[in-house]
């Protein structure tokens, strides 16, 4: 009877077996099947995040046994990390953030996530980063997410450049706002305050922001003669919304005048009138055409007195001047024989007096009609011009038994004649200077020079110039003589040794003048001199 029950017990054993094995296979096909569909959600999730435009990043904050966070285990970096930075991020994820970026403990990025996790709130911050040597700005959101921080940041580097840029060319546009004096402004019509830029501020001598920028205010500036005209203007010109300038007068915060020229134009923007302009701080240049304007007049004055020294040099002295050496010349033809010998000595004084007197007139009228030649300006052949001068003073080179010599001369741009009398003043004065020992000798030479060669203390424009050096062997003078001589009445010695009115190398020197040149002299006492003209070239 025993055995039948011990046959049945053991065939549910094998039954209870059966179902535990079946049992089991199912729980892990179960198990697979959640492990496969966890790394599907796992995949699709990581697919999601790597098409999001931001870098995320998932980190796991590590504390010691205070139970303060003292670091983060990068847990999690998208794709986008790669892209924007060009770093592995395999090669990133499972490390701690003091490994991979250390910066990021004297930025703030830590505090900030720190401060994320223990609040829960959400932080925003800007930060620049290095990567690769290359720098990289990222706006970034922290978010807690469980026990972790989650970061969403976007690479905003193009935007940051540009901000960048235009905040230094905002610096410099401050700077020559400054520099220049000048003031900005921008006024949207249908508002009342005005947007002055810094430099706006200080022309009303304020600080930036001192004081509220109103039309109202701005017309508490204005000078109160200035006042109604501006404001008539004011009105006129909101009509016709049409580029606007004036001059004004404003009184500044410490009661100082200045003179204010604005310019301003119109445009519109979303229906809305707005004007933007500059104002400008022309108190020393009014100040300055003001006192052009004084000076205009004198001089206007001066010419005309000058014309009518002119007319009297030129008529009512030399008319009396001719008469008198027209009775001296008849006393000295009917009255010579019957004169003593101390009274023709008196009577060749007058006459020597009347002639220099003319001499002197004619060198003034000379001197001061040098401004006014009518005769345009063409080119000159120098050869001409000294072959003209050595006709004329023919005479007295064979008089002094004088040699002459020169290159052959270039052409220049010039009035003839007035070129003519500097060749004729320079070569005369070299055979009025000239030695008792040997006979003069003038050499004429020329050259071509870039104005780098030529040297300071002359007033020229920078171009190429003609060189001309009248060279002679007569007595020289005095370095410290070299400037003197050119300045009108002196004279380096008595009129009794030498003959002349003084005006000669003056009349050179502003005929040379005339002409957008120099002239400059050198010469050792008793070792003859040098005269250098400096004459634009036509080369």
């Amino acid at each position: 009877m025993k055995s039948p029950k011990k046959k049945l017990i053991i065939g549910e054993d094998k039954i209870s077996r059966k179902k535990i094995k079946e049992q089991v296979k199912k729980s892990q096909a179960d198990l697979i099947a959640k492990i496969d569909t966890l790394d599907a959600e796992r995949t699709f999730a990581r697919r999601v995040l790597d098409q999001s435009n931001s870098v995320i990043s998932l980190f796991r904050p590590i504390v010691d046994q205070a139970g303060e966070i003292t670091d983060f285990t990068i847990h999690y970096v998208n794709n986008r990390m790669n892209e924007a930075t060009k770093e592995d991020v395999d090669a990133i994820i499972g490390k701690r953030m003091s490994e991979y970026y250390p910066d990021n403990f004297e930025n703030g990025v830590f505090e900030e996530l720190v401060g994320c996790h223990e609040t829960g709130k959400p932080k925003e911050f800007q930060r620049k980063y290095t990567f690769n040597e290359i720098d990289f700005w990222f706006s970034s959101r922290a978010v807690k997410l469980d026990d972790d921080v989650l970061v969403f940041s976007k690479n905003i580097t193009k935007e940051k450049e540009f901000e960048i840029e235009l905040d230094v060319q905002n610096k410099l546009l401050s700077e020559a706002e400054y520099v220049a004096n000048i003031g900005s402004y921008k006024w949207n019509l249908g508002e009342d305050e005005i947007q002055y830029s810094a430099n706006a501020f200080r022309l009303f001598g304020y600080e930036p922001n001192e004081f509220e920028p109103t039309v109202s205010k701005f017309m508490s500036f204005v000078h109160p003669d200035d006042l109604p005209v501006l404001e008539a203007n004011y009105e006129e010109i909101m009509k016709r919304k049409e580029r606007t300038e004036a001059t004004y007068r404003i009184i500044t915060k410490d009661k100082k005048i200045k003179t204010i020229r604005s310019v301003g134009e119109f445009y519109r923007k979303e229906g809305q009138w707005n004007m933007v302009g500059v104002l400008l701080d022309v108190t020393e240049q009014v100040a300055a055409e003001r006192h052009l304007r004084s000076r205009n007049l004198e001089l206007k004055r001066t010419n005309e007195e000058l014309e009518s020294f002119n007319r009297v040099a030129s008529h009512d002295l030399q008319e009396p001047l001719r008469k008198i050496q027209m009775f001296i010349s008849r006393l000295s033809g009917e009255a010579t024989q019957r004169l003593e010998k101390r009274e023709k000595e008196y009577l060749e004084k007058v006459v020597d007096s009347a002639d220099r007197m003319r001499e002197l007139i004619a060198n003034l009228l000379s001197y001061s009609r040098i401004d006014q030649v009518e005769d345009k300006p063409k080119k000159v052949d120098l050869n001409s011009v000294l072959a003209d001068v050595k006709y004329d003073l023919s005479e007295r080179i064979a008089e002094f038994g004088a040699e002459i010599r020169s290159d052959n001369l270039p052409k220049v741009w010039g009035i003839e004649f007035q070129l003519y009398q500097l060749f004729s003043n320079l070569i005369g004065n070299s055979l009025k200077y000239s030695g008792t020992e040997q006979p003069p000798k003038i050499t004429l030479s020329s050259k071509v020079v870039p104005y780098k060669e030529i040297g300071e203390g002359l007033d020229l424009t920078p171009s190429r110039y003609l060189v001309l050096d009248f060279k002679d062997n007569g007595i020289g003078f005095k370095k410290e003589h070299s400037d003197k001589i050119f300045e009108i009445f002196q004279r380096l010695h008595s009129k009794n040794e030498y003959s002349g009115t003084g005006l000669g190398l003056a009349i050179c020197q502003k005929i040379v003048r005339a002409h957008n040149g120099a002239i400059r002299a050198t010469g050792k006492l008793g070792k003859g001199a040098t005269f250098t003209v400096y004459l634009p070239s036509l080369n």
